[in-house]
């Protein structure tokens, strides 16, 4: 079983008890008093922009490489993929493998 992570979407704001820190936090879950809410802080603001960014467009992502993937597997049939299908079908895998759905 995989491991669960924190729900999304993420949000983040200033840490004012930490000064220079981000929190990284489920805005949903905040009001139910979880201690999931908070799924990480940040040293600077753009690196927690970054981290709810990629977090936020993980599944999509995904989903959308999957997707482009297989079409590409799809119109292949018998016949060889032209070189920019076939960088396109090994972008989508790479990228596939990185976000540990391959």
């Amino acid at each position: 079983m995989k491991p669960q992570h924190t729900p999304t979407p993420y949000s983040y704001t200033h840490n004012a008890g930490t000064q220079g820190d981000y929190v990284i936090y489920n805005e949903s879950m905040i009001n139910e008093d979880m201690p999931g809410a908070i799924a990480g802080y940040a040293a600077t603001e753009a690196n927690a922009a970054l981290i709810v960014r990629a977090v936020n467009s993980h599944d999509a992502l995904v989903e959308a490489a999957q997707l482009a993937r297989d079409f590409m597997a799809s119109i292949a049939g018998n016949d060889a993929l032209t070189d920019n299908e076939q960088q396109v079908y090994d972008a989508c895998t790479a990228a596939l493998k990185l976000a540990g759905d391959a």
